[in-house]
Formats: structure tokens, C-alpha cells, sequence
């Protein structure tokens, strides 16, 4: 059976019953003639590709029309009329592609030796016999306990004695006359015990933790007393003594216009004179 394509004078033929196509009097284009057959059974080469048919003229472009005048935004001119595109040329007929060679046998691949045999596990060995367990001693004879002595006897409880007769309570005495309450003493000392040496640096104000005061100095010597109502000075004791054989004065004077037995500034003149002042809150008194 054949089957064939083209017009009879130019035509490519194939024939089923021997595998083989045909070309007979093919031209192309008027360039090349094809004349022969093309076997399918791998004896014959691919066939001649046909020549490609020319490519053909281009059309020329058209004329592009004028711009036109712009005015004040002036009206566009009409755009050329394009020129027609040119014939394509006609493709020439491709050439039969050529059989493909079948592909060789692909080798068988080699038969894979055998795994050598795992050489056996060897015997555990058995476990040694353990050997017995000695024999326990015996415990030993617990002695016996001892036998508990005898509790002594408890001696007898003495007699009480009878109780005393219990005397009369005497006559209670009338209550005897209270005597007269006695005349209180002088107050002692009062606050922190200080004793103040001075032999310069005149005046001194005497602070509220002085007590004695000895002035051994070779000249006139002021010692200045606060205010009588400063807090703590209320019944403040004050010993102030000269002790320099010098001829100069100790002067005590009290604040402002308090005073010591009446006079602004008490003074002392004569060697180991002193003087023992004690505040009421308003002036200084001797003792």
C-alpha cells in the first residue's frame, strides 16, 4: 500500500509493503530538482534537504504624511498611509530527518558474588561453681541474770510531837508622839564634777558642768556667770578660789544686773580666798 503527497510531478511517496519513501521529480522553487528514494530500513542516508524558498521583498513604507502647521495647538496632520507589507516568500519543503540508529544491547550486568559464610559464635564458657557457704557458729549461752537483792525494811515513822500551846498576844502600846522632822541639809553638789584651772586667757564664761574654778594668774581675772535662768543653772553650786600670792583681783560677775549678795561683781583679793555661790534662778547667793 502507498501513500502519497503533492500533485503527481512533484511528489514524495510511501510504500508501506517496502518500507521505503519515494521523491520523484521534486522541484523547488525552480533552484534544485530531487530525484530517488529514501529507505526507512537503515541500508539508505537521509535524503538532501530541499532548498529554502527566498525570503521575499519587503514592501516599501509608505509615504509619512506632512506634520501639520501647529497653531495655537493646531489641528495634527493625517498620518501616511503605510505601504503594503511584501509576499512572504514560500518555505521550502524540509528534508526527511533520517532514521536514528536503534540503540545497542546494554551488557548484562555481571552476576554479584556470594557473601562468605559468618564464621560461628564461639561456646561462652560455663560459669564457674560457686562455692558454699561456710557454716554459722552458734550462738552463745547468755548467762543468767542475777538475782535482785532484797529491798531493806523501811523504818518506822517517828512520832509527831504534840503542837505548843500558843501564847497570849500582848497589849499593843499607844502609838508614840512623831517627832519633829529635821532640818534638811544642804543640797549636794549638782551635775558632772569638773574642775577648771585658769592662769590666762581672761575673761572665762563658767560652763553649766564647772564646779570649782581655781584662778592662779598674775594680773586681774574675770570670770563671767550666764543668766541665772538659763535651763540647768536653778540651783547650781559654784566654788571659785584664788590661789597666787600675787596682788591681783578674781572678779565673779553675774549677767547683766544680777548679782552675787546684792553686788554686780564679787571680789576676790587675798590669796586662798574663795567663794561658794549657788543660783535661785534669779541671782547668786553665797554660802
Amino acid at each position: 500500500m502507498s501513500y502519497q503527497v503533492g500533485d503527481g510531478t512533484n511528489a514524495i511517496t510511501l510504500d508501506s509493503s517496502s518500507g521505503r519513501v519515494y521523491a520523484t521529480s521534486l522541484t523547488i522553487a525552480g533552484d534544485a530538482t530531487i530525484v530517488g528514494y529514501l529507505s526507512v530500513d537503515g541500508t539508505m542516508a537521509v535524503g538532501v534537504t530541499g532548498v529554502a524558498g527566498a525570503t521575499g521583498v519587503q514592501g516599501q513604507t509608505g509615504v509619512v504624511g506632512e506634520t501639520g502647521v501647529q497653531g495655537p495647538t493646531g489641528v495634527a496632520g493625517e498620518t501616511g498611509v503605510q505601504g503594503q507589507t511584501g509576499i512572504q516568500g514560500q518555505t521550502g519543503v524540509a528534508g526527511t530527518t533520517g532514521v536514528q540508529g536503534e540503540t545497542g544491547v546494554q551488557g548484562q550486568t555481571g552476576v554479584a558474588g556470594e557473601t562468605g559464610i559468618q564464621g560461628q559464635t564461639g561456646v561462652d564458657g560455663a560459669t564457674g561453681v560457686q562455692g558454699q557457704t561456710g557454716v554459722q557458729g552458734q550462738t552463745g549461752v547468755q548467762g543468767q541474770t542475777g538475782i535482785d537483792g532484797a529491798t531493806g525494811v523501811q523504818g518506822q515513822t517517828g512520832v509527831v510531837g504534840a503542837t505548843g500551846l500558843e501564847g497570849l498576844t500582848g497589849v499593843q502600846g499607844t502609838t508614840g508622839v512623831q517627832g519633829q522632822t529635821g532640818v534638811q541639809g544642804n543640797t549636794g553638789l549638782s551635775g558632772t564634777y569638773a574642775l577648771v584651772t585658769k592662769s590666762s586667757g581672761s575673761p572665762y564664761t563658767a560652763s553649766i558642768n564647772d564646779t570649782v574654778i581655781i584662778v592662779d594668774a598674775t594680773s586681774d581675772y574675770t570670770i563671767n556667770i550666764p543668766a541665772a535662768a538659763t535651763s540647768g543653772w536653778f540651783g547650781k553650786h559654784l566654788h571659785v578660789k584664788k590661789t597666787s600670792t600675787a596682788t591681783y583681783n578674781v572678779l565673779i560677775d553675774p549677767n547683766a544686773s544680777e548679782t552675787v549678795d546684792g553686788t554686780t561683781v564679787f571680789v576676790l583679793i587675798s590669796q586662798n580666798s574663795s567663794a561658794h555661790i549657788v543660783c535661785d534662778g534669779t541671782n547668786w547667793h553665797t554660802l
